[in-house]
């Protein structure tokens, strides 16, 4: 296999009687999760036969060949993978020029406007300015709550202080 996969989720639990799964996503993935034309789990790859959101990070997933809450039963407790090509595309589209001007917020508080978006090799920086300084915030699942393109506004959970270091 010349591509690998990438853990974006995991099974709950099954919903309703005929094999639908609900499954918890990363909020980093959940868009290109309901894009998905299928995931792997457990190992095996399975086709989407339908998709819908459930709640911020939950899914509501019908696989092909998964017809029966016994069949879902078994695929409950699996880590969800989707192929790292899927994802390196939407990581593609978030370092172009998407995001320049789009809101920071930390929680709920405004930290400023993206000024530019660093590539660095083990992670995606956010540049912006805090006091006329230049601060950099990294763009990872660690960090990300949302990003909403139609509000334009970044939402990130990060470490208490954080900004110490930049502002001294």
């Amino acid at each position: 296999m010349t591509s690998q996969n990438i853990q974006i989720g995991k099974v709950l639990k099954t919903h309703g009687t005929n094999g639908n799964l609900k499954v918890f996503i990363e909020s980093l993935f959940i868009k290109e999760a309901l894009k998905s034309k299928h995931f792997f789990i457990n190992q095996l790859p399975y086709f989407v036969e339908s998709i819908q959101k459930s709640g911020e990070q939950e899914i509501i997933l019908k696989l092909e060949e998964v017809d029966s809450r016994e069949v879902a039963q078994n695929l409950c407790g699996f880590e969800v993978l989707m192929d790292s090509q899927q994802v390196k595309k939407w990581k593609k589209q978030i370092t172009d020029e998407t995001l320049i001007h789009f809101t920071i917020y930390n929680q709920t508080q405004k930290i400023g406007k993206v000024l530019d978006i660093l590539e660095m090799p083990q992670q995606i920086m956010l540049v912006t300015s805090i006091q006329k300084k230049e601060v950099l915030i990294p763009l990872n699942e660690d960090f990300l709550v949302e990003i909403n393109p139609d509000e334009q506004k970044i939402v990130l959970n990060l470490p208490e202080n954080y900004f110490e270091i930049f502002l001294g």
